[in-house]
Protein backbone atom coordinates (compact mmCIF):
# COMPACT_ATOMS: atom_id res chain seq x y z
CA UNK A 1 0.00 0.00 0.00
CA UNK A 2 2.64 2.71 0.62
CA UNK A 3 4.44 2.11 -2.37
CA UNK A 4 1.04 2.48 -4.20
CA UNK A 5 0.43 5.35 -2.57
CA UNK A 6 3.64 7.57 -3.46
CA UNK A 7 5.25 7.29 0.01
CA UNK A 8 8.67 8.52 -0.19
CA UNK A 9 11.58 5.93 0.18
CA UNK A 10 12.66 6.82 3.80
CA UNK A 11 8.89 6.53 5.53
CA UNK A 12 8.81 3.27 4.01
CA UNK A 13 12.59 2.67 5.46
CA UNK A 14 11.13 4.04 9.02
CA UNK A 15 8.01 1.82 8.72
CA UNK A 16 9.65 -1.59 8.31
CA UNK A 17 12.82 -0.90 10.85
CA UNK A 18 10.10 -0.06 13.44
CA UNK A 19 8.09 -3.17 12.93
CA UNK A 20 10.95 -5.78 12.65
CA UNK A 21 12.83 -4.00 15.65
CA UNK A 22 9.32 -4.90 17.40
CA UNK A 23 8.78 -8.24 16.57
CA UNK A 24 12.67 -8.86 17.31
CA UNK A 25 13.10 -6.89 20.88
CA UNK A 26 9.53 -8.12 22.02
CA UNK A 27 9.18 -11.42 24.63
CA UNK A 28 8.09 -15.05 22.90
CA UNK A 29 4.39 -13.44 21.55
CA UNK A 30 3.78 -16.76 19.47
CA UNK A 31 3.58 -20.82 20.49
CA UNK A 32 6.41 -21.06 17.64
CA UNK A 33 9.55 -20.47 18.19
CA UNK A 34 10.59 -16.87 18.63
CA UNK A 35 12.91 -17.09 15.79
CA UNK A 36 10.99 -18.55 13.46
CA UNK A 37 7.94 -15.72 14.24
CA UNK A 38 10.29 -12.69 13.58
CA UNK A 39 11.52 -14.55 10.30
CA UNK A 40 7.63 -14.96 9.23
CA UNK A 41 6.80 -11.41 9.99
CA UNK A 42 10.41 -10.01 8.12
CA UNK A 43 9.63 -12.26 5.33
CA UNK A 44 6.18 -10.68 5.07
CA UNK A 45 7.57 -7.15 5.34
CA UNK A 46 10.33 -7.52 2.91
CA UNK A 47 8.20 -9.53 0.13
CA UNK A 48 5.29 -6.56 0.66
CA UNK A 49 8.37 -4.03 -0.42
CA UNK A 50 9.15 -5.77 -3.00
CA UNK A 51 5.76 -6.79 -4.30
CA UNK A 52 4.72 -2.98 -3.96
CA UNK A 53 8.36 -1.75 -5.62
CA UNK A 54 7.38 -4.17 -8.89
CA UNK A 55 3.42 -3.34 -8.77
CA UNK A 56 4.14 0.37 -9.31
CA UNK A 57 6.34 -0.32 -12.22
CA UNK A 58 3.63 -2.71 -13.26
CA UNK A 59 0.66 -0.66 -13.20
CA UNK A 60 2.07 3.16 -13.00
CA UNK A 61 0.69 4.09 -16.91
CA UNK A 62 -2.81 2.45 -15.78
CA UNK A 63 -3.10 4.82 -12.45
CA UNK A 64 -1.76 7.72 -14.19
CA UNK A 65 -4.76 7.05 -17.30
CA UNK A 66 -6.91 6.75 -14.29
CA UNK A 67 -6.59 10.05 -12.88
CA UNK A 68 -7.93 11.37 -16.19
CA UNK A 69 -11.31 9.42 -15.98
CA UNK A 70 -14.07 11.00 -16.59
CA UNK A 71 -15.79 9.85 -13.06
CA UNK A 72 -12.95 11.57 -11.51
CA UNK A 73 -13.20 14.93 -13.32
CA UNK A 74 -16.90 15.10 -12.59
CA UNK A 75 -16.87 14.40 -8.88
CA UNK A 76 -13.52 16.75 -8.90
CA UNK A 77 -15.91 19.47 -10.48
CA UNK A 78 -18.92 19.04 -8.21
CA UNK A 79 -16.88 21.11 -5.39
CA UNK A 80 -16.91 19.27 -1.66
CA UNK A 81 -19.52 17.82 -0.23
CA UNK A 82 -20.65 19.00 3.53
CA UNK A 83 -19.32 16.15 5.35
CA UNK A 84 -15.70 17.14 3.53
CA UNK A 85 -16.35 21.27 4.52
CA UNK A 86 -17.27 19.86 8.18
CA UNK A 87 -13.64 17.73 8.01
CA UNK A 88 -11.98 20.86 6.78
CA UNK A 89 -13.26 22.42 9.62
CA UNK A 90 -12.54 20.71 12.13
CA UNK A 91 -8.95 19.73 10.71
CA UNK A 92 -8.21 23.93 10.53
CA UNK A 93 -9.41 23.80 14.55
CA UNK A 94 -6.75 21.12 14.99
CA UNK A 95 -4.16 22.75 13.23
CA UNK A 96 -4.68 25.99 14.84
CA UNK A 97 -4.49 24.06 18.52
CA UNK A 98 -1.25 22.57 17.19
CA UNK A 99 -0.04 25.94 16.13
CA UNK A 100 -0.54 27.30 19.51
CA UNK A 101 0.97 24.61 21.45
CA UNK A 102 3.73 23.88 19.45
CA UNK A 103 4.26 27.77 18.60
CA UNK A 104 4.21 29.88 15.21
CA UNK A 105 7.08 32.10 14.21
CA UNK A 106 4.29 34.61 12.61
CA UNK A 107 2.95 35.03 16.48
CA UNK A 108 5.77 35.85 18.31
CA UNK A 109 6.08 39.35 19.61
CA UNK A 110 8.67 41.78 19.15
CA UNK A 111 9.12 41.77 22.99
CA UNK A 112 9.41 37.95 23.26
CA UNK A 113 12.12 38.30 20.61
CA UNK A 114 13.67 40.74 22.48
CA UNK A 115 13.72 38.69 25.58
CA UNK A 116 14.97 35.94 24.49
CA UNK A 117 17.82 37.71 22.42
CA UNK A 118 19.61 38.79 26.13
CA UNK A 119 18.67 36.09 27.63
CA UNK A 120 21.39 33.46 26.60
CA UNK A 121 23.48 34.38 29.44
CA UNK A 122 20.35 33.74 32.10
CA UNK A 123 19.90 30.00 30.10
CA UNK A 124 23.83 29.06 30.99
CA UNK A 125 23.06 30.30 34.54
CA UNK A 126 19.82 28.17 34.58
CA UNK A 127 21.19 25.33 33.09
CA UNK A 128 24.28 25.32 35.64
CA UNK A 129 22.16 26.45 38.84
CA UNK A 130 19.85 23.19 37.98
CA UNK A 131 22.58 20.95 37.95
CA UNK A 132 23.95 22.31 41.31
CA UNK A 133 20.78 21.74 42.82
CA UNK A 134 20.17 18.43 40.95
CA UNK A 135 23.85 17.53 42.76
CA UNK A 136 23.12 18.65 46.48
CA UNK A 137 20.03 16.38 46.08
CA UNK A 138 22.21 13.36 45.10
CA UNK A 139 24.34 13.61 48.19
CA UNK A 140 21.41 14.66 50.38
CA UNK A 141 19.79 11.59 49.07
CA UNK A 142 21.74 8.81 46.75
CA UNK A 143 18.04 7.20 46.03
CA UNK A 144 18.15 10.78 43.81
CA UNK A 145 20.18 9.11 41.11
CA UNK A 146 17.09 7.99 39.06
CA UNK A 147 16.27 11.35 38.56
CA UNK A 148 19.79 12.95 38.08
CA UNK A 149 19.74 10.43 34.97
CA UNK A 150 16.86 12.05 33.58
CA UNK A 151 17.37 15.77 34.62
CA UNK A 152 21.27 16.15 33.52
CA UNK A 153 20.95 14.77 29.92
CA UNK A 154 17.46 17.22 30.02
CA UNK A 155 19.60 20.40 30.62
CA UNK A 156 22.94 19.15 28.00
CA UNK A 157 20.20 19.04 25.47
CA UNK A 158 18.18 22.36 26.06
CA UNK A 159 21.93 24.00 26.54
CA UNK A 160 22.59 22.44 22.82
CA UNK A 161 19.75 23.62 21.43
CA UNK A 162 19.91 27.07 22.72
CA UNK A 163 23.54 27.46 21.51
CA UNK A 164 22.60 26.44 17.86
CA UNK A 165 18.80 28.76 17.85
CA UNK A 166 21.06 31.64 19.50
CA UNK A 167 22.69 31.58 15.68
CA UNK A 168 19.52 31.60 13.69
CA UNK A 169 19.38 34.78 11.92
CA UNK A 170 15.73 34.91 12.15
CA UNK A 171 14.88 35.04 16.06
CA UNK A 172 10.81 34.39 15.48
CA UNK A 173 11.99 31.22 14.16
CA UNK A 174 14.83 30.63 16.93
CA UNK A 175 12.09 31.42 19.41
CA UNK A 176 10.13 28.67 17.97
CA UNK A 177 12.58 26.24 17.38
CA UNK A 178 13.72 26.23 21.09
CA UNK A 179 10.06 26.04 22.05
CA UNK A 180 10.04 22.86 20.07
CA UNK A 181 12.73 21.66 21.79
CA UNK A 182 12.08 22.58 24.97
CA UNK A 183 9.01 20.48 24.44
CA UNK A 184 10.51 17.97 22.70
CA UNK A 185 12.78 16.92 25.86
CA UNK A 186 10.20 17.73 28.62
CA UNK A 187 8.10 15.20 26.97
CA UNK A 188 10.91 12.40 26.35
CA UNK A 189 11.47 13.16 30.11
CA UNK A 190 8.41 13.00 31.29
CA UNK A 191 6.91 9.85 29.88
CA UNK A 192 10.23 7.44 30.50
CA UNK A 193 9.90 9.05 34.43
CA UNK A 194 5.94 7.35 34.00
CA UNK A 195 6.80 4.54 31.77
CA UNK A 196 10.08 3.14 34.36
CA UNK A 197 8.51 4.40 37.71
CA UNK A 198 5.59 1.69 36.39
CA UNK A 199 7.37 -0.85 35.50
CA UNK A 200 10.49 -0.87 36.93
CA UNK A 201 10.44 1.05 40.16
CA UNK A 202 12.96 3.64 38.94
CA UNK A 203 11.93 6.33 41.38
CA UNK A 204 10.50 5.72 44.78
CA UNK A 205 11.03 6.51 48.60
CA UNK A 206 13.41 10.22 48.00
CA UNK A 207 13.29 12.04 51.15
CA UNK A 208 11.95 15.19 51.64
CA UNK A 209 14.82 17.41 50.84
CA UNK A 210 15.25 15.63 47.51
CA UNK A 211 11.58 16.13 46.83
CA UNK A 212 12.21 20.50 47.86
CA UNK A 213 14.98 20.14 45.44
CA UNK A 214 12.98 18.55 42.96
CA UNK A 215 10.53 20.94 43.25
CA UNK A 216 12.66 24.19 43.21
CA UNK A 217 14.02 22.72 39.78
CA UNK A 218 10.55 22.44 39.13
CA UNK A 219 9.43 26.01 39.61
CA UNK A 220 12.38 28.11 38.22
CA UNK A 221 11.54 26.22 34.78
CA UNK A 222 8.07 28.23 34.01
CA UNK A 223 9.93 31.13 35.50
CA UNK A 224 13.21 31.04 32.59
CA UNK A 225 10.30 30.17 30.09
CA UNK A 226 8.68 33.75 30.82
CA UNK A 227 11.86 35.35 30.87
CA UNK A 228 13.30 34.14 28.05
CA UNK A 229 10.18 35.12 25.91
CA UNK A 230 9.06 31.76 25.06
CA UNK A 231 5.37 31.70 23.99
CA UNK A 232 2.08 30.91 25.96
CA UNK A 233 1.54 27.24 24.49
CA UNK A 234 5.15 26.17 25.46
CA UNK A 235 4.46 27.07 28.75
CA UNK A 236 1.36 25.72 29.04
CA UNK A 237 2.52 22.08 27.35
CA UNK A 238 5.21 22.71 29.85
CA UNK A 239 2.77 22.42 32.55
CA UNK A 240 0.28 19.59 31.96
CA UNK A 241 2.94 17.14 30.69
CA UNK A 242 5.01 17.80 34.11
CA UNK A 243 1.92 17.47 36.02
CA UNK A 244 0.33 14.80 34.63
CA UNK A 245 3.92 12.79 35.23
CA UNK A 246 3.62 13.54 38.65
CA UNK A 247 0.40 12.62 38.94
CA UNK A 248 0.23 9.33 36.91
CA UNK A 249 3.03 7.82 38.06
CA UNK A 250 3.61 5.58 41.61
CA UNK A 251 4.05 6.67 44.32
CA UNK A 252 8.27 7.91 44.14
CA UNK A 253 8.65 9.28 47.90
CA UNK A 254 7.95 9.05 51.14
CA UNK A 255 5.86 11.39 51.95
CA UNK A 256 2.16 10.82 50.67
CA UNK A 257 1.73 10.78 47.14
CA UNK A 258 -1.27 13.46 47.12
CA UNK A 259 1.02 15.44 48.97
CA UNK A 260 4.28 15.25 46.48
CA UNK A 261 1.74 15.67 43.56
CA UNK A 262 0.69 18.97 45.78
CA UNK A 263 3.96 20.26 46.30
CA UNK A 264 4.97 20.14 42.26
CA UNK A 265 1.40 21.92 41.26
CA UNK A 266 2.20 24.30 43.46
CA UNK A 267 5.86 25.04 42.22
CA UNK A 268 4.75 24.90 38.49
CA UNK A 269 1.62 27.10 39.20
CA UNK A 270 3.57 29.61 41.54
CA UNK A 271 6.83 29.81 39.15
CA UNK A 272 4.29 30.17 36.18
CA UNK A 273 2.78 33.40 38.15
CA UNK A 274 6.29 34.76 39.38
CA UNK A 275 7.30 34.57 35.64
CA UNK A 276 4.68 36.70 34.50
CA UNK A 277 5.26 39.37 37.04
CA UNK A 278 9.18 39.34 36.54
CA UNK A 279 8.49 39.98 32.85
CA UNK A 280 6.01 42.57 33.50
CA UNK A 281 8.49 44.52 36.08
CA UNK A 282 11.47 44.11 34.00
CA UNK A 283 10.71 44.26 30.41
CA UNK A 284 12.05 47.10 29.98
CA UNK A 285 15.53 46.43 31.45
CA UNK A 286 16.17 43.53 29.11
CA UNK A 287 14.98 45.87 25.89
CA UNK A 288 17.41 47.89 26.85
CA UNK A 289 20.20 45.87 27.48
CA UNK A 290 19.76 44.52 24.27
CA UNK A 291 21.24 47.74 22.65
CA UNK A 292 24.22 47.55 24.80
CA UNK A 293 27.59 47.98 23.11
CA UNK A 294 29.07 44.77 24.37
CA UNK A 295 26.30 42.44 23.42
CA UNK A 296 26.23 44.04 19.34
CA UNK A 297 29.81 43.38 19.54
CA UNK A 298 29.34 39.87 20.56
CA UNK A 299 26.62 39.92 17.69
CA UNK A 300 29.07 41.20 15.18
CA UNK A 301 31.95 38.41 15.57
CA UNK A 302 29.91 35.95 14.42
CA UNK A 303 30.34 31.97 14.85
CA UNK A 304 33.08 30.32 16.60
CA UNK A 305 34.79 27.12 15.70
CA UNK A 306 32.55 24.64 18.12
CA UNK A 307 29.35 26.46 17.06
CA UNK A 308 30.01 25.71 13.56
CA UNK A 309 30.59 22.16 13.98
CA UNK A 310 27.32 22.07 16.34
CA UNK A 311 25.30 23.35 12.93
CA UNK A 312 27.34 21.19 10.41
CA UNK A 313 26.22 18.11 12.55
CA UNK A 314 22.72 19.44 13.19
CA UNK A 315 22.47 19.97 9.28
CA UNK A 316 23.43 16.12 8.52
CA UNK A 317 20.76 15.63 11.43
CA UNK A 318 18.08 17.21 9.54
CA UNK A 319 19.07 15.66 6.21
CA UNK A 320 18.40 12.43 7.95
CA UNK A 321 15.30 13.23 9.27
CA UNK A 322 14.52 14.55 6.12
CA UNK A 323 15.06 11.36 4.84
CA UNK A 324 13.02 9.53 7.20
CA UNK A 325 10.07 11.39 7.72
CA UNK A 326 9.59 12.98 4.10
CA UNK A 327 10.43 16.23 2.39
CA UNK A 328 7.66 17.66 0.32
CA UNK A 329 10.46 19.19 -2.16
CA UNK A 330 11.69 15.83 -2.89
CA UNK A 331 8.37 14.55 -3.35
CA UNK A 332 8.11 13.40 -7.68
CA UNK A 333 5.48 13.66 -9.84
CA UNK A 334 4.87 10.01 -10.02
CA UNK A 335 4.39 9.76 -6.55
CA UNK A 336 1.72 12.77 -6.28
CA UNK A 337 -0.08 10.92 -9.29
CA UNK A 338 0.13 7.50 -7.27
CA UNK A 339 -1.11 9.80 -4.19
CA UNK A 340 -4.05 11.47 -6.05
CA UNK A 341 -5.67 8.02 -6.85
Amino acid sequence: YLNLTGMQPGIRLLNIVSCLLAFALSPKWSRMPQQHAVLLMATGLLSGELSGVLLVRAFGKAASTRRASPALLAQSAAGPDEFTLAMHKAWTLLCRACSFLAGSPAAVSATEMDRFRVTFTLHVAFCVFGQLVCAVALLADPAFWANALQIIPFYLIILIGRLYCARIPDVSVAVVLFGRIWIAATLVGTSSFVILNTYQDFCKDLTLLPVICWAAMTALVPVYLNLTGMQPGIRLLNIVSCLLAFALSPKWSRMPQQHAVLLMATGLLSGELSGVLLVRAFGKAASTRRASPALLAQSAAGPDEFTLAMHKAWTLLCRACSFLAGSPAAVSATEMDRFRV
